[in-house]
């Protein structure tokens, strides 16, 4: 309830999906829901719970979401299964080798998921605002501060960053202000030829 009372303060998904849980889960331990009669419905809930924590982690990219992702929909699961009649295993108890195996699994799991994700979130924008960015162009009037530039054939309204740019000068974005890009003049690369 506390994690529910602070998303009222804070608001975060994140804590209102902690405190529900941890409020089901208070239920089933005071036996208001009995694990093998409800125990389908809370696995399902706890199941969908857990798909959208894991969804939610393509927003927030630190990781956290999803291992409560994959920990609620392992409970869930386990809720599912209780009270199912099931052939005796031939190891009654599990093992160490077991749980380190599954724990390796999992870490080894979420480390390769996060190196295929940190080079598609640190990836260069390629469409929107931000691919404006760099390029180069050539002012058509003056910037004194404001005037026009061709960036990739385009005209554009621009605002020089810092000093005065004359008509034909080449010129960088570094910036944008809704439909006015703001440059500098771009750095003129010495001729290194004798």
């Amino acid at each position: 309830e506390l994690a529910v009372v602070l998303d009222l303060y804070h608001p975060t998904i994140l804590l209102t999906v902690i405190g529900v849980i941890a409020i089901l889960f208070g239920l089933v331990g005071l036996g208001v829901i009995a694990p093998t009669a409800a125990g389908s419905t809370l696995g399902i809930i706890l199941l969908i719970v857990g798909g959208g924590l894991i969804v939610l982690e393509l927003k927030l990219g630190h990781g956290f979401a999803a291992m409560g992702g994959v920990a609620t929909g392992a409970l869930g699961i386990l809720f599912l299964t209780l009270g199912v009649p099931s052939s005796p295993s031939l190891l009654n108890t599990t093992t160490e080798a077991e749980l380190l195996a599954l724990v390796g699994a999992g870490v080894i799991g979420g480390v390769y998921i996060r190196t295929i994700i940190r080079p598609i979130r640190t990836k260069k924008k390629l469409t929107g605002p931000e691919s404006m960015i760099g390029k180069m162009g050539v002012a058509l009037t003056e910037l004194n501060p404001e005037g026009e530039v061709r960036v990739e054939g385009i005209v554009w309204r621009a605002r020089s960053a810092s000093e005065k740019i004359g008509s034909g000068e080449k010129v960088t974005v570094k910036a944008r202000d809704g439909l006015t890009l703001i440059v500098e003049r771009a750095e003129q690369k010495a001729d290194t030829r004798a």
